[in-house]
């Protein structure tokens, strides 16, 4: 390059990068800069390459003397020979911003097995196929597409996560043919049809479905521990069950569904189950957070994406699988202040805080493949016209060594310190129940605010110390 030699990492950078040249402003394709650090195109840089695709028309990066859309093309043409007509999902990989992402993708040989197969048919153009297919990741990422494009009709993903996980994992939990047959029909008697239940009508969260599998693993783990005693589940006694849920770990709470399922339908004889109880998790105090939000702004703390989700777990108390779905449309610009809508009404986000969102709006991820070109989601996922999944943040979060639960909870007891409980539980969608109950905890003067009260006008969450 005319401004000296690049690595192999900004070269692919500068010979896919389209915009305004800042020179001639003419729209076209920037591998230049000048001295200021602006894009320029070609000619004005002083390069003298031809980067226009001979096929298309298309000023881009050259392979072979075409542009990397007509290679995907070309490539495409050659796996999706067969009698199933996949032209819209050609359309949709071809859509793609940067095409270069998808060809590398298929030189995996189990994506190209995989779209060859469904082109002559050997793998059936259905969700059970792609089910049966050796490479879950791929069938997974295909099944997006051809969903988005109209190819295969909408599943709840949620409740085919749980049925593949008690078809691949129940038996880990079982030590005997009876007892597998227990778990079995648990799952599908009770645990399935109350993920559909509490679902109302809407898709299966993440969240559900972990649960679900939760008491899967403490049912085999009771029986397990109830047959180390010498008793079967029929014969079980209170003294055993009371044994059982005086024993750590606090997990075998969830064994409660289980046995209450067991008693309903005579497999367990009628015994007193304990009530759940609910540690004292620890709660970080104003100083620990801010120490936490200051590492956000950090660039080297992580990725834009996951530090914007932490930073809304730990200045607003957001749960991850609320921040995961937030919209562009959740995010309002006005004049100088941003605002990102939780609950009823808007939330100001004050900065720096608010830069980071805007940072993020413009370098959201997962827009240069064929999953997301078009995404309304602030936190775009890498399957079609999804969002990132909420255990992807929660992961993040953990990494960079956030206390999830005690930021949290943190929160939201210095907000309702701050300001009534009822406009907290409102402007941050929580229930009044919930913030009542923080509110008692943190002693807030608020504790007893009446909200219905009309000659008290309350104070904005906006002026809720940061």
């Amino acid at each position: 390059m005319p401004d000296g030699p690049l690595c192999a990492a900004c070269h692919a950078t500068a010979v896919r990068t389209r915009g305004s040249c800042a020179a001639c402003r003419n729209d076209r394709l920037l591998p230049g800069m000048d001295q200021a650090g602006r894009r320029l195109c070609p000619p004005c840089a002083g390069i003298d390459k031809d980067f226009t695709c001979p096929r298309c028309g298309t000023e881009w990066n050259l392979v072979n003397g075409i542009c990397e859309w007509c290679q995907l093309a070309d490539l495409l043409d050659e796996l999706l020979v067969g009698d199933v007509d996949l032209e819209a999902l050609r359309a949709r990989l071809l859509q793609a911003a940067r095409p270069d992402r998808i060809v590398i993708w298929l030189y995996a040989s189990h994506a190209r097995d995989l779209l060859r197969g469904l082109a002559a048919g050997a793998v059936p153009l259905t969700h059970t196929g792609l089910d049966a297919f050796e490479n879950r990741r791929s069938a997974d990422h295909v099944r997006g597409l051809l969903v988005a494009v109209g190819l295969l009709p909408k599943r709840d993903d949620g409740l085919a996560r749980f049925d593949r996980w008690v078809a691949n994992h129940i038996a880990e939990h079982a030590a005997t043919a009876d007892e597998l047959k227990m778990l079995s029909q648990f799952a599908t008697w009770n645990l399935r049809p109350e993920l559909v239940k509490r679902a109302r009508g809407e898709a299966v969260s993440e969240g559900q479905v972990n649960g679900a599998t939760q008491r899967i693993r403490a049912a085999g783990a009771l029986l397990t521990w109830l047959r180390a005693r010498g008793r079967e589940l029929a014969a079980c006694t209170q003294a055993d069950i009371d044994a059982w849920f005086a024993s750590p770990p606090s997990t075998r709470v969830h064994a409660v569904p289980f046995l209450r399922w067991a008693m309903a339908t005579r497999r367990a004889p009628k015994l007193q189950l304990t009530r759940r109880r609910f540690g004292n998790a620890r709660v970080l105090d104003h100083a620990e957070r801010l120490e936490i939000l200051r590492r956000l702004l950090d660039r080297s703390t992580g990725c834009i994406e996951h530090r914007v989700a932490a930073m809304m777990l730990v200045l607003l108390g957001q749960p991850f699988t609320r921040i995961a779905a937030l919209t562009l449309s959740d995010v309002v610009v006005d004049r100088d202040e941003l605002s990102v809508r939780l609950g009823e009404g808007l939330v100001p986000v004050p900065p720096p805080f608010a830069g980071m969102i805007t940072d993020l709006i413009g370098t959201r991820p997962n827009l240069n493949t064929a999953s997301n070109p078009t995404s309304p989601f602030l936190f775009p996922g890498r399957s079609a016209d999804k969002h990132l999944l909420p255990s992807t943040l929660r992961t993040a979060a953990i990494q960079m060594g956030i206390d999830i639960m005690g930021a949290r909870s943190g929160a939201l007891r210095q907000l309702v310190l701050d300001c009534p409980p009822t406009v907290v539980a409102e402007a941050l969608g929580y229930s009044h129940q919930a913030m009542d109950r923080h509110a008692r905890r943190a002693g807030s003067p608020w504790a007893s605010y009446a909200a219905l009260r009309r000659d008290v006008a309350p104070p904005a969450l906006s002026d809720a110390r940061v």
